[in-house]
């Protein structure tokens, strides 16, 4: 696994399950992310999201039987 600190990337298609990002910024990207690795706040603009794995079964669960991500969330 590599460590990236610092770098921003444009356009790109980044595997968050594969390296570790630190400080990066992506913008305009498509983030995968299948929950095999844990990845810390992301500074994202624009990007789209592909879960795939453990992360999709776990948002298809949690979406099925309506079960909020918060109970206490400052936004209610």
């Amino acid at each position: 696994m590599a460590i990236f600190t610092g770098k921003t990337y444009k356009g790109a298609t980044i595997d968050l399950d594969r390296d570790s990002y630190r400080d990066c910024t992506f913008i305009d990207c498509r983030l995968v992310y299948g929950a095999e690795t844990p990845v810390g706040a992301l500074k994202t603009f624009g990007c789209s999201w592909e879960l795939t794995g453990s992360a999709l079964r776990a948002f298809e669960f949690i979406h099925a039987n309506s079960i909020p991500f918060c109970d206490n969330c400052k936004d209610k």
